[in-house]
């Protein structure tokens, strides 16, 4: 059997299924406490709430793909530089 080509339900989904999905969410969900949960999650370490918060505020970092020959000494900017994050484990249970 071939592969790829047009398939049924394959690609994007219409964009008027998309704004109802938009509107369903928006009436069951308040949108403060989502972006505060969000926060909280930040603020506790959580790598992916880190990663979104940060693709949402500054911006997805352009994908480069190159082979280096040879490693290269890059400048960090100063506030990534001081930039901590703290790993929380929060699959285990705490000590009695």
């Amino acid at each position: 059997m071939p592969r790829g080509g047009a398939r049924e339900g394959s690609g994007r989904k219409p964009k008027a299924d998309e704004q109802r999905l938009i509107e369903a969410l928006d009436s069951t969900l308040d949108k403060e406490k989502v972006l505060h949960s969000l926060a909280d999650l930040v603020q506790k370490g959580n790598f992916s709430a880190i990663k979104l918060w940060l693709e949402y505020r500054y911006g997805k970092p352009k994908d480069h793909i190159y082979e280096r020959a040879e490693e290269e000494h890059i400048e960090l900017p100063p506030w990534l530089r001081r930039l901590e994050i703290e790993y929380v484990d929060n699959t285990t249970d705490p000590p009695p």
